[in-house]
This record gives structure tokens, C-alpha cells and sequence, in this order.
């Protein structure tokens, strides 16, 4: 059965989820992990999901108002293919009902090396109900756009949710 536990500093598998969190994500693109986790950042949730006692993958989400963000989202390569980040995604709706969920995924650019995988990942979030918003922007020397499920999102409401945290001053300038 899947489910998920939330992480924290003293989760028993902690060593595991951090090592598919580097082997997921590029250098450049991870951000301080133990920020997440330790809840330094307020609205930041850190999930683990499991077959039972089975490690799958792991998301790592931030919150503000009735917007949830997915930072990282991640399946064990070994376990990918078999719907379990369709089973994450579901979960985390089930888990923020009443939010936006939205994620931000590389443009689509014929030209990129990686472009079978970009069109791979958004026909996932697509095939999840997740929809292209008119939002987009430039980080990295990278294109995004934002993608939303349970609803669209403005460009002031993208700006607005980043706002919540730089008000607070604990965003990292990774994320």
C-alpha cells in the first residue's frame, strides 16, 4: 500500500532520501535540503513515500496561502515507471485539498540535449491534470514554466507566494 511519512531531522531513513535527492537533481539545481527538513523555512514540508516498507521517492514541497509548490519530486530510479509519482502526486492533493498545486518544469526547447526527457516530464504532470500557466522564467541560464493543478496562476500570485518568504528572510537564493 503506499503511503508517506513526513521528514524530519531524526527520520530513520534520512541517509537514503538525501542520497536520492543528489542523485535526482543536479548540483545546480538542488537547494539546502536540511533547511527543508529542519523547518527553518516556514511552509516547507518534506515527504517520504513508501510501498509498504518499501523506499519510493521523496517531494519537497513549500507553502504559502493556497499555493503548494513542489520543489524537488523524485522516484528511486530503480522503482520509476511503475506509477509512483502519480500515486505522490495524488497523495500530495490529498494532503493540500483546497491548494494550487504547481511546479516549475523546463521549457520545452528542441534544442536542449534533454529534450525527450523535458517532454517526458510534462506529459507526466499533463497525464497528473496539471496545466501550462502563462507564467514562466529565466534562472540558471534555465527557462521554466509553471504548471498548476486545481487551478491556473498569475504571475502575481507566482510573485506574491515568493514574497511570503523573502519577507520572512529565509529564502536561500537557491530556491
Amino acid at each position: 500500500m503506499f503511503n508517506y511519512k513526513r521528514v524530519t531531522p531524526d527520520f530513520s531513513e534520512l541517509e537514503l532520501l538525501k542520497k536520492l535527492y543528489r542523485n535526482a537533481f543536479p548540483a545546480n539545481e538542488r537547494g539546502p535540503l536540511n533547511s527543508l527538513i529542519g523547518g527553518e523555512l516556514n511552509g516547507s514540508d518534506v515527504l517520504a513515500f513508501y510501498d509498504d516498507q518499501t523506499f519510493c521517492g521523496l517531494a519537497c514541497l513549500l507553502t504559502a496561502g493556497c499555493i503548494t509548490h513542489i520543489l524537488y519530486i523524485a522516484i528511486c530510479e530503480a522503482l520509476r515507471d511503475r506509477h509512483y509519482g502519480s500515486a505522490a502526486i495524488a497523495e500530495i492533493r490529498r494532503l493540500y485539498p483546497e491548494n494550487k498545486i504547481i511546479a516549475d518544469l523546463e521549457a520545452d526547447d528542441e534544442m536542449a540535449e534533454n529534450h525527450s526527457q523535458r517532454q517526458s516530464r510534462i506529459r507526466f504532470y499533463e497525464n497528473n491534470g496539471f496545466v501550462k500557466t502563462a507564467v514562466a522564467y529565466r534562472w540558471h541560464r534555465e527557462n521554466y514554466v509553471i504548471y498548476a493543478l486545481g487551478g491556473t496562476l498569475t504571475e502575481a500570485e507566482f510573485n506574491d507566494f515568493w514574497e511570503h518568504f523573502y519577507e520572512e528572510g529565509k529564502v536561500a537564493s537557491k530556491f
